[in-house]
């Protein structure tokens, strides 16, 4: 990492693929502490590289679902092969909907 984990404060990722391994995100453990991920839909992009040992920061994060939301381990995210998925508008009329009329998370 460039900058001291003191220095890092929330980091906000949306749809991101697959960014390192565990070893990575073990190491950079207390820099990424503030990782917020955002999945969408069955998002293909959010699941790339689909082999191999790369993975998503471990902990949770937010999914994004057509009736709602989701907290989930991002290990569980159900993986997808939506090619519509990826919109950003997409992610932001889902994300607005939910800050105008706060919803329970999707079952």
């Amino acid at each position: 990492m460039l900058l001291p984990a003191t220095r890092i404060g929330t980091l906000d990722a949306f749809e991101p693929p697959k960014g390192a391994n565990a070893a990575y995100y073990n190491r950079f453990a207390a820099e990424l502490s503030g990782l917020q991920i955002v999945g969408n839909g069955r998002d293909i992009r959010f699941g790339y590289p689909p082999i191999g040992s790369w993975i998503h920061g471990p902990g949770d994060m937010l999914w994004l679902t057509s009736t709602g939301f989701q907290i989930l381990q991002t290990n569980r995210w159900p993986r997808g092969l939506s090619l519509s998925d990826p919109s950003v508008d997409l992610v932001v009329q889902r994300l607005e909907a939910l800050a105008a009329a706060p919803v329970k998370p999707a079952a």
